[in-house]
This record gives structure tokens, sequence and C-alpha cells, in this order.
């Protein structure tokens, strides 16, 4: 799709007035030219009234011939034409502006066809899995382009109210700005886990991270209006639902697992919680391969199946699988899906719950774990905006006078407060409870 002539006048109307840079600032660039000639006008054009020069067609065609040699000499005799026939007008500049980047991202998306059929035609020994994974990153690609030419800047005023809408909205709710964790101490150091936040829940092997994380989650699933989605790598979804049950219905988890040895009190307590689960909001794939592109994927069709999508957990961030190519060490790939998931976060508007293993060094020591003990990558501090490590210290000294006790260590917090907060843990039904309920 060509659209030589309104970019001819876009050209024509900046070199008339360069302020007409300013309607159309952050709408294009050189890419979305059909022509390249046109590109590589705009692109000097936008290059020079950004280092303070005024630029009319007398000045660029002196500059062409100066500093871009023979070609800057051969593009001469098509400014003139431009500067001949082309319209100077700026009234509509910013609308065509919207047209040549509209037709851009038709052009991406036709190219982003040919090369999927291509792909198709020459699969090198590729499964439909990959095949769908380049797919939606042949197609991230131009959605990202899309968003990126579309930056909104906010005033003052819009600012201010906006903060007061937010303000009056809290004042409505009388409560937690985010989805309760079931655990006050928790609640009032973090006002729950908020919209938009992307939140490590970390601990060594066998702490309890796991049980922890979906206890978060069994609360956003009873509590919230759209499914919280569950990413599972390690564990398969009958495990989960049976770990799950046993929370919910504060059952023995080994009555669940073999079925015998119910009395009535643990058949009624099963029956009530069984009940109760089944209007609980809980979506759980156990895909043991998946990244980060499949995850966006999968939750956008949750979100066109079901209205939206409340809060989501991938069990754990390790196990991700890198897109080939991307980087050439795992902790560069980590770096890399860290950023992706954080992405996803706000792109959803949702808390994502991202479980992390620890270095080997925190259960040598048998100490409390630190932001600079997660595993292979710095970037999962960094980009998180809440990091809870889960601690019990009855795991290494079982005599300990903190048997049945756990430690919720809030290690970053950009919303609020970071400390610790003791809890109740119950390892025989899966669940932290709080000691003041």
């Amino acid at each position: 799709m060509s659209t030589c002539t309104i970019e001819q006048n876009i050209i024509a109307a900046i070199l008339n007035d360069n302020d007409c840079l300013d309607l159309i600032d952050g709408q294009l660039n050189e890419n979305d030219f059909s022509d390249k000639r046109n590109a590589f006008l705009f692109k000097t054009i936008i290059g020079l009234v950004g280092s303070g020069e005024y630029i009319d067609v007398i000045t660029l065609a002196s500059i062409l011939a100066d500093r871009y040699g023979d070609r800057g000499s051969k593009i001469q005799p098509y400014l003139a034409e431009i500067n001949q026939n082309a319209s100077t007008s700026k009234h509509n500049i910013a609308h065509h502006a919207k047209t040549i980047r509209e037709a851009a991202i038709v052009r991406g998306l036709q190219k982003v066809a040919d090369d999927i059929l291509a792909m198709i035609d020459n699969r090198d020994g590729k499964d439909v899995g990959e095949l769908l994974i380049e797919s939606d990153n042949l197609m991230q690609s131009i959605i990202s382009g899309h968003s990126d030419n579309n930056i909104k800047l906010y005033n003052m005023n819009e600012m201010q109210n906006a903060l007061i809408t937010d303000m009056q909205e809290a004042l409505k709710r009388k409560g937690l700005i985010g989805i309760c964790t079931g655990i006050k101490r928790l609640n009032l150091k973090t006002n729950g886990l908020q919209r938009g936040t992307m939140v490590i829940v970390a601990g060594p092997a066998s702490m309890g991270k796991t049980t922890f994380a979906m206890n978060l989650v069994k609360r956003a699933a009873e509590t919230q209006k759209y499914p919280t989605v569950v990413f599972s790598m390690e564990m398969p979804f009958l495990d989960i639902i049976r770990r799950y049950l046993s929370s919910s219905a504060r059952v023995n988890y080994q009555r669940l697992l073999t079925n015998n040895d119910w009395d009535d009190q643990e058949s009624n307590k099963f029956t009530v919680g069984l009940g109760r689960m089944s209007s609980h909001k809980l979506l759980v794939c156990d895909n043991a391969t998946l990244t980060t592109s499949l995850i966006r994927s999968t939750l956008k069709r949750v979100k066109r199946e079901y209205g939206g999508v409340s809060c989501a957990m991938i069990d754990y961030v390790q196990m991700i699988d890198a897109i080939k190519s991307q980087a050439n060490n795992r902790n560069a790939e980590l770096t890399i899906i860290s950023r992706e998931l954080k992405k996803i976060a706000r792109e959803f508007g949702i808390p994502f719950l991202v479980l992390s293993q620890l270095s080997k060094d925190v259960e040598k020591a048998q100490r409390k774990p630190t932001n600079g003990d997660l595993r292979e990558s710095g970037a999962l501090a960094q980009d998180a905006d809440m990091v809870l490590m889960v601690h019990r210290e009855s795991k290494y000294n079982p005599n300990s006078e903190n048997e049945g006790l756990a430690s919720i260590l809030i290690t970053k917090n950009r919303n609020g407060e970071c400390g610790e907060c003791v809890c109740g843990f119950d390892g025989s039904t899966f669940t932290f409870y709080d000691l003041e309920s």
C-alpha cells in the first residue's frame, strides 16, 4: 500500500513550516514511509531540526549535497519535484500522519503473513508449537511497534484529575487497594496484591513458596470478578487442585491422596469445601514447556473468553524457555524473560505472581534469604514491584519453638513497607494462615 503522495505533502509542509513537526511529533518514523526517498528526506529533516537548525527547501538541498555526497545529489531533483508539486498545507498533517502510520502497519502485517508462510514451507524440523511461538513473536513485533508510536504524555491537569478520581474511589472502597492476601499483617504492609505489578515469590526447595503462592491465588479466585490463571510447569493440574482442595476445606492432604481413613468430621469438611470451590474462578495450565509469548497469548485468550483476568501465577520462572537466539547464556535469557513478565503484568493490569528458586547458599547457611539470593538473574529483583520470601525456621530445626510458624519476608516493596510478617503454617493442609483471625 503506497502513500507516496501523502508522504510528499508532509515533507513539503514541514519544509514550509518546521513547527508542523509539533503536530505529528512521535507519530511517525522513517520506517513508516513507503518510498525510500521520502524516508531518507524525513529522517534527514528530523535530525537537522532536532539539532536546532531551521530547514527549508534551499537549505536542505545545500545540506544534501554537502553532507551526503552522491546520494544527496541524486535526491535533489526529487526534492525539487516535491517543492513544485506537493501541498504545503499543515491543516491535515495529523490526519496524513495517521494514514501513513496505518498503511505502514498493514504493510507490516502483509510481510509477517509472507514470513509465516515462508516459515511453514521451510519448517526445518520445527514442530507446530515452535511455529506458533515464532509466528506470535513476529506479530508482537508489529503490535509493539504500533504501541511505541502512540506514546501518551499526561499533563499536570490530567494527572491531578486522575489522582482525585483514584482517591474518591479509595474512599468508596474503604479497604485494600489490591487483592487480599489472607494475612492481616501482610495486607497492612502491602495494601494487597495490586494491579499491574510483578510480585516475586521465592524460597528454598520445600520451604513452601508454591503453597504460599497458591494460597494467594485462592484468595483471588474466590473474591475477584474475573479468573485467576495458574501456569504450572512443575506440577500437573491434578496435584494442584488436590492441594487447593486440601487448603480450602482444611482436610489432611493424605486423605485426599489415598482416599482412606475418613471420619465424619473430615467427610463433612470435604463436602463443604468442594461445594465452596465450585464458585472459584480458577484456570490452570500445566504445560511442561512455556515461553513468555505463550503466556501472553493464553492470557489474551482468557481475557477474550471471560471478559478479563484478575491475577496470574507462574511456577516457576527458571523453567520458562527463552526464545531461540534471544541470548547466548541463561542469565541473559532470564533477564529478557523477567522484562517480558513485567510487561505482561502492566499490559493486563494484574498482579503477576512469579515464583523463583533461590541459590543453594541459603540452604547451606540455613539463614533467611535476601534479594541477592534470587537464582541466575539479578534482573528479577530489579524488575519486581514486590519480593516476598518464604522462610520457616522449623525446616532447618525441627525442634524449634517456631514449629507451625512461617515468616513472609518483604524484601522489596515499591508501594509500601518492607519487613517480616509472621503467620501460621499447616503443612498437612498446605495452608499459610493469619494468626490474628
